[in-house]
């Protein structure tokens, strides 16, 4: 008979990291993780304007904080900042526990689950290996984020 290895539960600090996630977000990552075979984790959920503005310049996002001179444009771009009247982080970002925390296959294993659980509770997901949700996954030229997962 074959062994289907527990599912995993996330860490109390990825937990306590979705309490600053859209609550819809939120539930379909719990949901993933009673889902998956591996331990993986919740690296990042909010963030600051300050921290965009790093990632922006590193390389590491394609939302420029200083092109949104009105904030209120900003918090719809850029998925991870919370500010006033944006109390919550329509994103997270996900690390798979272990010597290599950003393995690629396992990632797009992991978006699959992730996918599967928004599609079984009706809550739309975008993952950051299909920015345009055209089902080919990590296209050549296309900005890859294959941590990011965002509530859309």
């Amino acid at each position: 008979m074959p062994h289907n290895p527990p599912p995993m539960a996330l860490d109390p600090d990825s937990l306590a990291r979705l309490q600053q996630a859209d609550p819809s977000l939120a539930k379909v990552l719990l949901l993933a993780s009673s889902r998956t075979p591996f331990a993986w984790r919740i690296v990042e959920v909010a963030r600051t304007i300050e921290k965009q503005r790093e990632y922006f310049q590193a390389g590491r996002s394609k939302v420029n904080p200083d092109a949104y001179p009105d904030k209120n444009d900003l918090y719809r771009a850029a998925k991870h900042i919370t500010g006033p009247g944006m109390p919550t982080s329509r994103a997270a970002d996900v690390a798979i526990v272990g010597a290599d925390p950003y393995h690629v296959p396992t990632l797009a294993y992991l978006a699959g689950v992730i996918r599967s659980c928004s599609v079984e509770l009706g809550i739309p997901i975008r993952w950051g290996g299909d920015f345009d949700q055209d089902g080919k996954l990590l296209e050549p030229g296309t900005f890859h984020d294959l941590p990011h997962f965002e509530r859309i």
